[in-house]
């Protein structure tokens, strides 16, 4: 679904607002195999394309964009976020992908063989309410925000004693 795309791209990504998910695109994912833990692995590079802290410009034409290597964990199964993109570029139409905007509104009824999803964009006030809604959904109080899906993810990778090293460039602070 959309909701766990965006909650997955927020979490891993490091993405902060409705902004960031907003400019998101298709082009910004490679797909390739590469060896993890001595395993070869399917694994998406994300390649930021400007953000907050780096918006482009003459001044920030040194730095390099944050790049992000997620590798699939098979043992996730259907929760896989590898196996989740996998998915997605499957069923979206061709056109959503020329089109270069990651998320696209699914269709009402889905036809076995064909795409599950149309090529319109889904608008940025719904995508800016996207973390709110998914909260009052699932009766989680508090002031819950897209940003908190950063937060999610930053606080997630200390935990898991991720080097500090990594979770800075992998959450651009």
């Amino acid at each position: 679904t959309t909701k766990l795309r965006f909650f997955y791209n927020g979490k891993y990504l490091c993405l902060r607002g409705g902004n960031e998910h907003r400019l998101l695109r298709f082009s910004q994912f490679t797909r390739e195999t590469a060896t993890a833990d001595g395993k070869e692995r399917a694994c998406y590079i994300y390649t930021e394309q400007g953000s907050k802290n780096h918006g482009g410009g003459m001044g920030q034409l040194h730095l390099d964009n944050k790049v992000v290597r997620h590798f699939e964990v098979p043992e996730a199964g259907s929760r896989d976020y590898v196996h989740i993109l996998d998915q997605y570029f499957e069923k979206v139409p061709r056109e959503a992908i020329e089109k270069d905007n990651f998320y696209v509104r699914p269709l009402s009824s889905i036809v076995e063989g064909k795409p599950w999803f149309t090529s319109v964009p889904i608008g940025k006030n719904k995508l800016s309410s996207m973390v709110k809604d998914m909260c009052a959904a699932g009766s989680i109080e508090g002031n819950k925000t897209n940003h908190s899906l950063r937060s999610f993810g930053v606080t997630t990778m200390f935990k898991k004693s991720v080097p500090e090293k990594l979770i800075q460039e992998r959450s651009g602070h």
